[in-house]
C-alpha cells in the first residue's frame, strides 16, 4: 500500500513444471526442463520431477543408469573367457544378458520422455560408461606369451 519497494516473486516460488499435467512423454516433442508445460513421470506413476531437485537426481540417475549398462556389457564381453575353466557361467551368462535387455530397456523409455537434459543424460551416461568400461581397458594378456585362455582376465 505504500511507495516502498516490494520484492518480486523469487524462482524458488515459480512452481518448476505443471503438476497437474504430469506425463510420461512430451506429445510435441523434445522439451527443457520446467519449460512450463508438464512435470516428467520419471518411470513410475508416482515419480513425478516437480522440482528442480527431482529433476536433478533424475539427471543423476540417468547418468548412473548409461555407465552401469556399459559395465555390464564389459562383464557379458569378458564371461565367455572364462566359460572355458568354469562350466557353470551359463546361468550368469544369461542373468546379465536379462538385466542389460531390461537396462536397456529403461534407458530407452527415458529418453522417449523427449525431455531434452533426460535424452542427453542418458547420452552421457552411456558415453562415461563406454570410456571407462570400454575404451580404457588394456589390450589382451593372451597378446603376451604364455597366457592361458583361463587367466586371461585375471589381471
Amino acid at each position: 500500500m505504500g511507495c516502498g519497494p516490494r520484492c518480486s516473486a523469487t524462482a524458488e516460488e515459480e512452481p518448476f513444471c505443471d503438476v497437474t499435467m504430469a506425463m510420461t512423454m512430451f506429445m510435441n516433442g523434445f522439451a527443457s526442463a520446467g519449460s512450463g508445460e508438464g512435470c516428467v513421470i520419471f518411470l513410475f506413476q508416482g515419480w513425478i520431477m516437480d522440482t528442480k531437485a527431482k529433476f536433478g537426481l533424475g539427471c543423476g540417475v540417468c547418468i548412473a543408469l548409461g555407465i552401469f549398462a556399459e559395465w555390464l556389457i564389459s562383464l557379458r564381453k569378458g564371461l565367455p573367457k572364462w566359460r572355458r575353466c568354469h562350466k557353470h557361467l551359463k546361468l550368469i551368462e544369461l542373468g546379465f544378458f536379462v538385466v542389460q535387455a531390461a537396462l536397456a530397456y529403461l534407458l530407452m523409455l527415458l529418453a522417449m520422455t523427449y525431455s531434452t537434459p533426460l535424452f542427453f543424460c542418458v547420452l552421457l551416461g552411456l558415453l562415461l560408461g563406454h570410456i571407462v568400461f570400454v575404451t580404457r581397458k588394456p589390450g589382451p594378456v593372451s597378446a603376451r606369451e604364455g597366457a592361458t585362455p583361463c587367466c586371461e582376465d585375471a589381471d
